[in-house]
């Protein structure tokens, strides 16, 4: 089996602490370990995928990352293809899984991780 390269957090905010404040330091680790640059998000687990990708990104970008929202993408397929990390959001689990299953981007997801 190949090697794995997985962050997983269990939770965005860790009170009184903002949007994944609590995970900065591990998260900018982890990314700049890799020579990330430019993250896709997957906002599917939330109706409001504009605001939840526009959270990640007003997060993401003042620590040094271009963040690009795969509902925003001509051709998801492709955005998963040539992404350097894959940030999926949390949520309704059911709607984010509907979300991938509708895009077929579960079996290339999970090639990708």
């Amino acid at each position: 089996m190949a090697k794995r390269n997985l962050l997983l957090l269990s939770n965005s905010t860790l009170h009184p602490t903002g949007y994944l404040e609590y995970a900065q330091e591990i998260i900018c680790e982890f990314l700049r370990g890799a020579n990330v640059q430019e993250v896709l998000f997957v906002p599917y687990a939330l109706r409001d995928q504009d605001g939840y990708g526009s959270k990640v990104k007003s997060t993401l970008t003042p620590w040094g990352f271009k963040v690009s929202s795969i509902h925003e993408a001509d051709d998801p397929t492709f955005a998963v293809k040539k992404a350097q990390a894959i940030f999926i959001g949390g949520g309704n689990t059911f709607q984010l899984l509907k979300g991938l299953y509708d895009n077929q981007l579960v079996e290339l997801i999970r090639g990708r991780v």
